[in-house]
C-alpha cells in the first residue's frame, strides 16, 4: 500500500508526525510521503526522531511537500517529491508561499472586518500571524470558537462540514495575487531536478464552489503546466471514482506523465481514511502507480 499525500500538524492536519507513524504501522502501508502545505518541518522531524523506526519497520519515506499555487484564477495545488531535505530551490518556494499566504490571511482577517463586521480576538490574531502557514481551514475554527458556525466539538463529520460550510460563507474571496504563479513553481522545481505533480487535479475550481473541474478545464491546466516540465498527476485520490481515474489516466499516458497516489489525510480535520486512494476502491496495483518507477521503488 502506498499514501504519497498526507499532512500533519504542521499545516493544517490535526495529527503530529508521531501519531500519523503510529496510524501507518496499524495498516499496510509500506511507502509514504508527508506533503504539508507550504513546509517541510514535518518530514524533518520524521527524519530527526523516526529514522530508525523507518529501517526497523521496513517502510519507505518521501520527502514531500504540496505547494499553493495559482492558474487562471484556480488555485491549483503542486506536490513536489524526493529532495533533499536541505535543497535550495525548496526552501525558496516555501519562504515566497510562507509570506504570501500571510499576506493572504491578513487580507482575509481584513475583509472579515469590512465585509462581515466580524473581528477576531487579538490573541487569537497574534495566534495566527505566529503561524508560518496559516490557511483558511484556520481562520474558520476561530470563527467557529466565536460561535458564527458550529462548534469546535462536533464530531468528525459535522466538524468537516462546519469548517467548510464557515470557509464558503464568510473565507471564499480567490485573493490570487497572494499566490505564486503556477508555471513559475513547475519551472524552478524542474530546475532543481524535483518531481513534480499537481493534486487532485480535478478539485481545482474557484472557492467558493465545491464541483470538480470539467474535463476541458482540466486538460487546459494540464497541458499548460506540462509545457512548464510537469512529472504527473495525482490519479488515486480518496474522492475520486472510476471515471475521475479514467480521465486523469488518460491524459497522463497521452502526455508521458506518470501517474501518483495519495489520500490528502489530515486526520479529524477530513472525512478522509488514511491510505485511501479512490471513492470506489479498497486496494490498487502498485504498478500503476508509475510515480513509483520514477523514484526507484
Amino acid at each position: 500500500m502506498v499514501d504519497l499525500h498526507i499532512h500533519t500538524k504542521f499545516s493544517d492536519g490535526s495529527d503530529n508526525v508521531e501519531q500519523i507513524f503510529k496510524k501507518i504501522l496499524k495498516t499496510d502501508i509500506k511507502i509514504f510521503s508527508i506533503t504539508d502545505h507550504d513546509t517541510i518541518k514535518g518530514c524533518k522531524y520524521l527524519h530527526n526522531n523516526l529514522k530508525q523506526d523507518l529501517i526497523k519497520n521496513n517502510l519507505k519515506f518521501i520527502n514531500g511537500v504540496e505547494l499553493s499555487t495559482r492558474l487562471n484564477g484556480r488555485s491549483i495545488h503542486i506536490l513536489a517529491y524526493d529532495f533533499d531535505i536541505n535543497n535550495k530551490i525548496i526552501a525558496k518556494l516555501i519562504k515566497e508561499g510562507q509570506t504570501l499566504r500571510k499576506k493572504r490571511i491578513l487580507k482575509r482577517i481584513e475583509i472579515l472586518k469590512s465585509k462581515f463586521n466580524i473581528k477576531i480576538s487579538d490573541e487569537d490574531y497574534k495566534k495566527i500571524i505566529k503561524m508560518e502557514n496559516a490557511g483558511r481551514p484556520h481562520l474558520a475554527q476561530i470563527l467557529m470558537k466565536m460561535g458564527y458556525a458550529g462548534n469546535l466539538d462536533l464530531p468528525q463529520e459535522k466538524f468537516v462540514k462546519t469548517v467548510h460550510a464557515c470557509m464558503q460563507k464568510y473565507l471564499y474571496h480567490s485573493l490570487e495575487e497572494f499566490s505564486l504563479p503556477s508555471e513559475y513553481v513547475i519551472k524552478q522545481l524542474k530546475k532543481a531536478n524535483i518531481i513534480s505533480i499537481i493534486a487532485h487535479p480535478l478539485s481545482c475550481k474557484f472557492e467558493k464552489s465545491k464541483s470538480k473541474l470539467t474535463p476541458k478545464e482540466f486538460k487546459l491546466n494540464a497541458k499548460i503546466l506540462t509545457k512548464c516540465g510537469l512529472d504527473g498527476l495525482e490519479c488515486f485520490y480518496s474522492e475520486y471514482n472510476s471515471d475521475d481515474r479514467a480521465l486523469i489516466s488518460s491524459f497522463a499516458k497521452e502526455n508521458n506523465l506518470v501517474v501518483s497516489a495519495g489520500s490528502d489525510y489530515h486526520g479529524k480535520h477530513k472525512k478522509i481514511k488514511l491510505g485511501c486512494l479512490g471513492s470506489d476502491i479498497e486496494k490498487v496495483d502498485l504498478n500503476d502507480i508509475t510515480l513509483l518507477k520514477l523514484l526507484n521503488l
